[in-house]
Order: structure tokens, then sequence, then C-alpha cells
């Protein structure tokens, strides 16, 4: 008897074949033209402020870099319902070419685009740019104010998604809001996750949120939980003001250290399980997650690709939220939960093959054998 252990699980996220040919299509052409502009290098993205935009909205952002920018003709995007433009700007006819560093980005966000993040490059003379990163909201975008500190606190509404920069040495941005007795909201942060695609940028944020009422006592706080980004779900015992400060962990900064919170009373779906679906045929989840109500369960038909994890929608009332599943051929085989399987003498057992098992380390030094 053959025995198989499984400690953990991991996924990746492809980037859609489209989008990869549009970059061939971006590097051939801009290998074309780049002739006279060899001994430049190409632009590597640092950051783009905000870095979250509205599904249905078009909003100009500004776009940093490493070397420059000037000339950039085209922004590929991956994914359906986004589009970029770049907004070049004008310069005197006898002007030479700007060492462009900072520069407006304007993207076209279809209403029923698809929320979550986004890779994107700009197509230059000096060739395709590194990465950049867009986060796609469903909520209105607020931008940080100067001089947003827990002494003077930004007013936002909720919900929203508040975007800003870690950009000094202990700074802290905090943001005033309100919330009635009994109202669940959450707060997703998403800023160390974004910067682990920039090429460039040595260094990342650490960030920490903290949730205090009107006097300033702490009712939570949040650090590491998608990575090292903070998330925080939080049920109000009062009507009342409330602030939430955001803060790197070892108080530094860097202009760079971009963030989007997006915070909201929605349903939030942290995984399901099974993670191993039917590819094109209906399967049942069950949802994990905060804010979910009584909809801990949903019927979903994923697509027909096998094999390749991605993140879908899946409809839950009149909510969608988005979950990451393996659609797959093979058959699928599932733990059993009132079967012990912790060692090789219980494993259980897997008697047809090829086969995607699905199953859960669901507790401290749990152990699932298969035989």
């Amino acid at each position: 008897m053959n025995t198989i252990r499984f400690n953990a699980a991991s996924t990746s996220h492809a980037i859609a074949a489209r989008f990869a040919l549009l970059l061939s299509v971006a590097i051939i052409g801009a290998l074309a033209s780049a002739t006279s502009s060899a001994q430049q290098s190409y632009p590597m993205l640092m950051s783009l402020n905000p870095v979250a935009v509205q599904a249905g909205a078009s909003t100009e952002h500004v776009l940093n870099s490493r070397y420059s920018m000037y000339g950039a003709t085209e922004v590929y995007v991956s994914g359906d319902g986004v589009r970029g433009e770049v907004v070049m700007p004008e310069l005197k006819a006898d002007a030479k070419p700007p060492n462009l560093q900072a520069m407006t980005i304007k993207f076209h966000v279809d209403p029923d685009a698809q929320p979550g993040v986004r890779d994107f490059r700009i197509l230059t003379p000096r060739g395709a740019s590194t990465l950049g990163q867009l986060v796609v909201a469903a909520d209105p975008i607020v931008a940080e104010v100067k001089g947003n500190s827990p002494d003077s606190p930004q007013s936002v509404d909720v919900p929203g998604t508040w975007c800003g920069v870690i950009e000094a040495a202990e700074d802290v941005d905090s943001y005033e809001f309100e919330a009635k007795q009994g109202q669940s909201l959450s707060f997703h942060v998403r800023s160390m996750r974004l910067q682990n695609k920039i090429h460039d940028l040595q260094q990342h944020s650490d960030p920490i949120i903290t949730l205090r009422n009107e006097s300033g006592s702490t009712l939570a706080t949040s650090d590491n939980v998608f990575f090292g980004d903070p998330f925080l779900s939080h049920t109000f015992a009062d009507d009342g003001r409330y602030r939430l400060e955001i803060r790197d962990v070892r108080y530094q900064g860097n202009k760079y250290w971009s963030y989007s919170i997006e915070v909201n009373s929605r349903p939030f779906v942290t995984n399901v399980h099974p993670l191993a679906v039917p590819a094109g045929k209906p399967a049942s989840l069950e949802l994990i997650g905060v804010q979910l109500g009584d909809s801990k369960e949903t019927s979903f038909t994923s697509v027909e690709s096998p094999l390749e994890p991605y993140d879908a929608e899946i409809a839950l009332g009149d909510d969608r939220v988005i979950a990451t599943v393996v659609p797959t051929d093979l058959p699928i085989l599932l733990e059993d939960p009132k079967a012990p399987n912790d060692d090789p003498g219980e494993a259980q057992s897997c008697d047809r093959l090829p086969a995607m098992i699905s199953g859960r380390v669901e507790s401290d030094a749990d152990v699932d054998c298969y035989s």
C-alpha cells in the first residue's frame, strides 16, 4: 500500500493567456521601435496613486516609475472590462524630451468588471514596462488628503475604498467614519501583496491597522492576515464615530508604499470547500468568511478549462463574492470529515487514479493520509 501525506496545499494565479499575447505583441513592437533609444532602460513601474478604481468609473491616476515613461502610447491591462489611456503632457515644439518619471494614466472600468487586482504594463519607445498593479473595487474611491493623522483624521463615508500612501517614517494615516449599533464592517487592506510584483522596489510595506472608538480606545487590531496585509471584521456595539488607523508596523515609510482599504458590510469569502470543482459542471460549495449571514452554502458552475486555478465570481443573493477554485476533469475525491486519516494505518482509500484530492488542513498538527 502506497501512502500520500498532505500537510498543506497551495495554489497560484495564472495571468490570462490573452494578456500574455498582448504583452508579447507589445514587446515585439517596442523592440522594433527602440533602435534610437537602445542605451536607455525601459520604465520600471513603482506605484500608482490612487491604487484603486471603482467599477463603472473613469478616473485619473498618477503612475510613478524609475526611468522615463516619455513617449508611452499604450496601456495593457489583464482580464476583461478595464482599459487604460496614457495622458501624455504637452511639450513646446523646441523642448527636449523630459525624463518623465511621473505621469497620468486614465483607467476606464466597465460596471460589471470583476473586482480584484489587475496587472498592467505601459508600452514605450524603450520597451514594455515592468508590471504595475491596479485594484478594481466595488465602492467609491476616497484618496488620502494631506495632513491625515490621528490628531486630524480624515472624514470618510462607508462603504468606500480608502487609498493612500505610507510615505514617510512614523506616518500614521487615520480615517474617521460613522457606524451604527449592530453594524458589521470588514476592512480589507491591500499593500504588501501589491508591492510583491513591483520589480525594483527594494523594501516593502508591512501594514497594521487599528480600530478605535471616539475616545481613542482600541477596539481591534489586525496584522499579517493575507501574507503581510491586515484584514479585520468588526461588529459595532454602539452608534458613534470611529477611527481606523493604518501604519507600517516598523514605523517606516516610502513614497511608493501605496495601499487600498476596502470597507463595507457585504459578504467576504476567504476560501471555499472543496477547492476542486468539476470543470463546466454545477458544484456545491461551502463558503468560508465573514458577514455571510445564513449564506454558508451555494451552487456554482466553473469554467470549462481544467486544472487552472482562477478567481471565480459567485452569486450570493444580491451580492457577488470572489473565491479561488480549481476546475478539473479528473474524478474528485473529497476528504471524509468523519473518518480518521491522520496516520498511514487509517489512510483514506483513493482507488481511482488519476484523481483530484480535495481536503482541509483543519487544525494544528493535522496530517491527511491517502492510500
